[in-house]
């Protein structure tokens, strides 16, 4: 069992899963049972992503209903409130680099480049870096990498799938003017 440090480092946490109807289809997360905090989630088998964490935590079973807060959340980002996923809390392991592309990518709510990320990162030149912290973000949806999209405007790569980033990104357009 593993410790986190830093904030509550005094407590074993204790993770959960739970599947996440989303826009683009069933969405794996996993969780910490006591503060709804999410460790990973993505489109992808859940016992994918529990191998990527349980190293860090204590794995403590596949949950029967995510957190009320989580909830209502995907919810409200189901019914086109794009914002509504700003204020899950998310921790994921990376360097500061990493850590401060995946806080600048949950302040964007349109898509935008490799590039225009770089820049708002405050490394213009990092756009291929840029594109390697998105390919290890652990918190798919939540870290929206699928609003990274190639400076001519196509789709480029996505972890789960170019269908998954278009299904996304299509929703997203839909409600882009909605309150």
């Amino acid at each position: 069992m593993g410790r986190e440090r830093g904030i509550g480092a005094d407590r074993v946490r204790e993770l959960a899963s739970a599947i996440v109807d989303t826009p683009a289809g069933d969405m794996a997360m996993v969780f910490d049972v006591d503060d709804a905090t999410v460790y990973a989630a993505g489109f992808q088998p859940v016992t994918n992503l529990v191998m990527r964490v349980t190293s860090r935590y204590a794995w403590h079973g596949h949950a029967t209903s995510l957190p009320h807060t989580l909830a209502e959340a995907f919810e409200a980002y189901g019914d086109g409130q794009i914002e509504a996923l700003d204020g899950i809390v998310g921790v994921q392991p990376g360097a500061e680099f990493r850590q401060r592309v995946w806080r600048t990518l949950r302040q964007q709510h349109v898509p935008l480049s490799y590039g225009a990320l770089a820049d708002l990162v405050g490394v213009p030149r990092a756009a291929r870096a840029v594109g390697t912290a998105c390919a290890t973000n652990l918190l798919g949806l939540i870290v929206p990498c699928h609003r990274v999209i190639r400076a001519d405007g196509a789709l480029g790569h996505y972890g789960y799938g170019v269908d998954v980033k278009r299904r996304l990104l299509a929703h997203e357009a839909r409600h882009a003017d909605a309150p």
